[in-house]
């Protein structure tokens, strides 16, 4: 007997019919009675509420995961918690990271916000995704219990930010008017715009635009729902019903996905394709919930004193700090992207806003990273240096030339870091201290290509 997924309805639910017995067919598994199978899985996984139970008065929902590696948790069928989980989740993904065995017996409190709009009256389903890191991985560990705060009478629940003015009477005399904000946090206020790539550069016959995205991340610890949230200014996008952004996510939508994965090949977040186009000049972004209230309205800017190097340069533009909210419409909250082309789908790496774009090591300056800087370096140290050292410095191991050549970031060069770049190249070593992407080094020409 093969158990479904316990968020399944045999009936109508169209995930259970359109996608878990589809996979299921694929890998040969063929001729499951979805009833059978969502009655075993509704059998062996735990109810969150008994008949007659109002869901109203539940004001919080906490859970403790006890796990190894990972796992999406669906309440009804709508994810609530995620850890070690890809984006976009199949029947046979893995965990994106490993749990040592020590912290995985310990229980993880985890809350889900807003409880009351994943629940139903009468019974309510749990059901666990379990991930594992490796497929020859020896044990697997999901355990999992639910607790529920109800709502105790007295109070009055407030459902958004609001300014509270109150007094009191006593023995028939008011008191004078006190009041106070009561702070209601959204779960979106976690969300963040990292990054903005609105003028890249061209490629050849391809004109730049076609390299656009935006890029959002969810900086908080629970899973964000997207669904009805959407870009209405400057570009258009509507996330679709059930779109989820799991802890420390990254997601990008992009002008041209062709022409990004062209330039991105390894970045894997791309969610949707925008329609329209970021303006190479600047001009009003707006991201507005479900309700269509704003997330985020601004205006970026390509003149002083906004970054230059985003405007054409090949950069983009990043928050200095991406935690902080901050106010998105000075330029003084964006600085121009680490590395060339900027860092879509992972943080952007920080660093010098001067100097010349180079790939870290490249002391030929041919624009990558191979067998003849290993030997270029060795020639310099050991056999009477090149005609002309790259940087500013008068040897390998000063100035703009440390910068670029010290690559296990020992503050010097010597054969270390030969030993450190050979690793890299031929045996799965470490890279670089400072990446192997265009980044800018202080007192260097530009040489990435």
């Amino acid at each position: 007997m093969l158990a479904a997924p316990a968020q399944a309805d045999p009936v109508n639910d169209q995930f259970l019919n359109d996608r878990f017995l589809t996979d299921l067919s694929g890998i040969g598994l063929l001729g499951i009675d979805p009833a059978a199978a969502t009655s075993l899985g509704q059998q062996v996984c735990p109810m969150l509420a008994e008949p007659g139970q109002n869901v109203a008065d539940v004001a919080a929902l906490a859970m403790d995961m006890r796990y190894d590696d990972g796992f999406i948790a669906y309440i009804n069928g709508r994810a609530v918690a995620m850890r070690n989980a890809p984006m976009f989740p199949s029947w046979n993904s893995r965990a994106t990271a490993s749990r040592p065995d020590a912290e995985a017996v310990v229980p993880e409190r985890i809350k889900v916000e807003n409880a009351a709009e994943f629940l139903r009256p009468g019974a309510n389903i749990l059901a666990i995704h379990g991930l594992n890191h490796r497929v020859d991985s020896s044990d697997m560990l999901i355990s999992a219990t639910l607790e529920a705060t109800l709502l105790e009478g007295g109070g009055i629940p407030l459902a958004e930010t609001t300014l509270v003015r109150a007094r009191a009477r006593l023995r028939g005399q008011w008191s004078a008017i006190t009041e106070a904000v009561f702070h209601v946090f959204r779960p979106l206020d976690a969300l963040r715009i990292t990054e903005i790539m609105y003028h890249p550069l061209d490629e050849e016959t391809v004109d730049g635009d076609a390299f656009e995205f935006i890029e959002l991340k969810n900086t908080g610890g629970e899973i964000l729902d997207l669904s009805g949230v959407a870009f209405t200014e400057g570009i258009r996008f509507a996330f679709p019903e059930g779109s989820v952004l799991g802890p420390g996510g990254f997601l990008l939508l992009v002008a041209d996905y062709a022409a990004f994965q062209s330039r991105y090949p390894g970045v894997e977040a791309v969610f949707g394709v925008y329609d329209g186009k970021l303006s190479n000049s600047g001009e009003r972004i707006v991201l507005a919930d479900a309700n269509g209230d704003a997330l985020f309205d601004f205006t970026y800017g390509d003149a002083p004193p906004w970054p230059a190097a985003a405007d054409g340069g090949g950069a983009s533009l990043v928050p200095v700090d991406p935690a902080s909210p901050g106010d998105l419409n000075s330029p003084s909250y964006w600085c121009a992207s680490a590395w060339l082309g900027g860092s879509p789908g992972e943080d952007d790496p920080g660093g010098l806003t001067e100097g010349g774009w180079q790939v870290p090591g490249d002391i030929n300056q041919d624009g990558r990273l191979d067998i003849s800087d290993a030997v270029s370096t060795l020639r310099a140290l050991f056999g009477g240096a090149p005609a002309r050292l790259p940087c500013q410095g008068a040897g390998p191991g000063d100035g703009g030339n440390r910068l670029l050549l010290d690559l296990n970031a020992d503050a010097r060069v010597d054969i270390a870091d030969v030993i450190h770049l050979l690793g890299y190249l031929f045996a799965k070593g470490p890279s670089p201290a400072l990446g192997v992407r265009c980044t800018r080094i202080a007192g260097c020409p530009s040489a990435c290509r």
